[in-house]
């Protein structure tokens, strides 16, 4: 069987999450999650939400009993779920291709792949997903008031792409954020 050259192998597939960039990522969905649960129904707001609190409770459990195994939820039940959720949407909204229905499909699906999440390009999508979440409450407000609401995301984005860059570091811990984030923001002040 022929092997694939170094450069074109890809690294990140199978490069696990650590639990400190999954963290990262809780905190950066949480973050973007926000300031669109104002323009969202109250279930799918709280629904969003849970799916990522529930990642977290994985996390603590798999630190708990990390012998007999990581906890996870099937890729196949997290489709099924996904496929009902975009049903209980559409009764909801009373139609899916819209404005307000995409949104919140996409608000609950970033809580779903975070569920799903295992390797570091899942880790790369999730923030690709989250800058996405971050824009659509511009959708509804462009005022100052929206931008400001946006800041903490786009400042804990900086810190989950430091943690994502840093797949084998045990010195990076989530307690640094401090450091991230504030090199984050100087990027964010020297861009302006």
């Amino acid at each position: 069987m022929k092997r694939w050259p170094e450069w074109m192998r890809n690294e990140g597939a199978v490069t696990p999450l650590t639990p400190v960039q999954i963290r990262w990522l809780g905190a950066l969905l949480l973050a973007a999650q926000v300031p669109q649960a104002v323009h969202l129904p109250i279930w799918i707001a709280l629904f969003g939400a849970m799916l990522v609190a529930l990642r977290f409770e994985l996390l603590r459990r798999d630190r708990s009993r990390s012998a007999q195994g990581l906890a996870r939820i099937p890729s196949w039940a997290l489709g099924l779920f996904a496929l009902a959720i975009g049903v209980a949407i559409r009764q909801s909204y009373g139609y899916f291709l819209g404005r307000d229905p995409c949104v919140a499909f996409l608000y609950v699906l970033v809580g779903i792949k975070f569920l799903e999440a295992r390797s570091l390009r899942d880790g790369t999508l999730l923030v690709c997903t989250a800058m996405a979440l971050i824009v659509t409450p511009f959708f509804y407000d462009q005022s100052m008031l929206a931008a400001i609401a946006a800041v903490p995301a786009v400042l804990l984005m900086g810190g989950a792409l430091d943690a994502l860059a840093r797949p084998g570091a045990v010195d990076f811990e989530f307690r640094a954020w401090r450091s991230a984030v504030r090199r984050t923001g100087v990027m964010i002040a020297q861009g302006l």
